[in-house]
């Protein structure tokens, strides 16, 4: 990172700012905005750090609205996500992930589309297990898995969805960083570019108490399914078009 032009710096920290400002607006939707950008600037800040910073990132969201955490579906979709993990860890080492990623960004759209339509899915433990064990997956191929929870938790308060899908985030993505640390995608040089993203990070955290407010309420639900809309259409232009972690 130290070769970086003047403008790679800035146009990092505006990408990493404006993805933390998404994520504690609406609970998900950093690495949406932040990975297919930073995949472009350097390829080692995928999925690695984008996942390290975003724990960090959904820590201090769900800490801010703790009493609104839904443990129900926290720990659930917790025990979907661990063999999840380590099917998505074992891709990035020695699968091409490409065709996972289109099927994740299709079945994303179609969620999309049956939200449109009315049709809602309760979350049940089974259906949060295997909601849990998707977002697992593709959270560690791609550092992007929030979209499979926000949709299955889009009828929630605005306050209860960030603070559930942000606990859930935060223990989530541990596992999957110690999935990538055993199959030797983790190290020292993937903290520290961690360290140097949690500036931008702070400033979009602050920014959105400002604002997420404005989206509690009926908007809630229809700033979930943009979000989870443009994330669906961004994985799948990476997989078309060769924006995939290395």
């Amino acid at each position: 990172m130290s070769s970086w032009s003047t403008w790679q710096w800035v146009l990092g920290a505006l990408v990493v700012t404006s993805g933390a400002f998404v994520h504690a607006s609406v609970g998900f939707g950093y690495a949406l905005v932040a990975a297919p950008f930073l995949t472009l600037i350097s390829a080692d800040l995928v999925p690695g750090p984008v996942l390290a910073s975003s724990c960090v990132l959904s820590a201090g969201i769900a800490l801010r609205e703790r009493k609104f955490v839904d443990r129900h579906v926290v720990t659930w979709s917790l025990v979907g996500r661990i063999p999840g993990v380590w099917l998505g860890a074992l891709a990035v080492a020695l699968v091409s992930d490409r065709a996972l990623e289109l099927l994740f960004g299709a079945s994303v759209l179609l969620a999309v589309a049956m939200s449109v339509t009315g049709y809602r899915i309760e979350p049940t433990a089974r259906v949060l297990l295997g909601t849990g064990f998707i977002s697992g997956v593709m959270g560690t191929l791609s550092s992007i898995g929030g979209p499979p929870m926000a949709l299955l938790n889009q009828h929630q308060t605005g306050p209860s969805l960030r603070a559930t899908l942000c606990a859930y985030f935060t223990v989530g993505t541990i596992f999957s960083i110690v999935g990538l640390a055993a199959v030797g995608r983790f190290g020292m040089q993937e903290t520290l570019q961690t360290a140097l993203m949690l500036p931008p990070i702070a400033v979009g955290f602050l920014l959105a108490r400002r604002t997420h407010h404005w989206l509690d309420g009926d908007r809630t639900r229809t700033g979930v399914l943009i979000v989870a809309a443009v994330s669906a259409m961004a994985v799948i232009g990476k997989a078309l078009y060769g924006m995939r972690s290395p």
